[in-house]
């Protein structure tokens, strides 16, 4: 059997600088945030913590840890919150969930015409670490149940009007939980569709989410799903 084929079964110093010193402190010192290494018409998205490795068309825009936290704290300066609830934010995504890359054709928050209908879409992934260490008689299924629930409910951004059951996939070799959503946006003109796959890893619920308007940006982030690598 080839490990790269998915397997589907049914059910089963200023102010911004001391709060980038304060996210580097709460980030568990043992965990490998990963690099990203160019290796002919690809890169290749590695962490030895973790045991697993992405690649993206070398043309892709990819994010590291630090951009990714950097774009999260200029969005929460936006918000019309007192400090103190910026930094209760800051400790949480920090502590309970750690950015460890995110990949787009396009600079994030853009979309342009992408595929044979020049449809405008922008796909995206995304892969976190979410520490689930205290939760230890919980398992990736009772995890991704939240997250349908959070899905369901607007709580991610976006009501998703489909939201799948939580099913298994192999990847690489490893069954992964997972489960796919649709949103119907602009009057119904367009569909986003995600997909969310996922495994415990050392104490961490290893979180891929994929998301894109065209049925061809969904095809090109399955590929990129495919192709994982992982211990």
């Amino acid at each position: 059997m080839d490990k790269n084929k998915i397997i589907h079964f049914n059910k089963s110093k200023n102010m911004k600088e001391n709060k980038d010193e304060l996210f580097k402190s709460n980030v568990d010192i043992k965990v490998h945030l990963g690099s990203i290494v160019t290796d002919n018409d690809f890169k290749v998205y590695k962490n030895n913590y973790f045991g697993f490795e992405m690649t993206v068309p070398d043309n892709w825009i990819t994010l590291e840890h630090e951009e990714l936290v950097r774009i999260a704290l200029e969005n929460f300066n936006r918000l019309n919150i007192s400090e103190t609830e910026k930094n209760k934010m800051i400790e949480t995504m920090t502590t309970n969930s750690i950015s460890l890359f995110s990949a787009t054709p396009f600079p994030r928050g853009t979309k342009q015409p992408y595929g044979s209908n020049q449809k405008l879409d922008n796909p995206s992934l995304n892969c976190t670490a979410q520490k689930v260490i205290m939760h230890p008689n919980k398992t990736s299924l009772d995890f991704m149940e939240g997250i349908v629930g959070q899905l369901k409910s607007g709580n991610m951004g976006v009501k998703y009007d489909e939201v799948s059951d939580v099913h298994s996939v192999i990847i690489s070799g490893k069954r992964f939980d997972a489960i796919e959503g649709k949103a119907f946006i602009n009057d119904g003109r367009n569909t986003v569709h995600t997909k969310c796959y996922s495994i415990l890893k050392k104490g961490y619920q290893l979180l891929i989410i994929t998301s894109s308007i065209t049925e061809e940006g969904s095809k090109d982030l399955d590929n990129l799903v495919i192709n994982l690598v992982i211990d």
